[in-house]
């Protein structure tokens, strides 16, 4: 039986799959065209960043210390609301520091 998948879910997985792109390429740009006009993020065991230039800045020194090889599954989707989507990922790769 094979599960076909909504235009939505679609357009999520490419965005998912955009994103570990630019991560891996360090590419500013290319992750800050994925957020909305408006973004928030909440980076792992550090305060929430909001605006566009707070999360660009973020992004900027993570990659001045940090290049990155990693991969991705997605594990689990779930549209929660026209507007709302939960994605739980594993990712495996490398984290390679830039500088000492």
């Amino acid at each position: 039986m094979t599960l076909s998948i909504t235009p939505e879910e679609a357009a999520i997985r490419k965005t998912i799959a955009q994103y570990f792109r630019a991560l891996n390429h360090s590419d500013v740009e290319a992750v800050l065209k994925l957020y909305t006009i408006d973004p928030a993020m909440l980076p792992f065991l550090r305060p929430t960043v909001v605006r566009t230039e707070a999360v660009r800045l973020n992004y900027e020194s993570t990659f001045q210390h940090i290049r990155f090889q990693v991969q991705t599954s997605i594990q689990e989707l779930v549209e929660m609301s026209g507007e709302w989507t939960y994605v739980r990922t594993e990712s495996a790769g490398t984290f390679a520091p830039v500088s000492t």
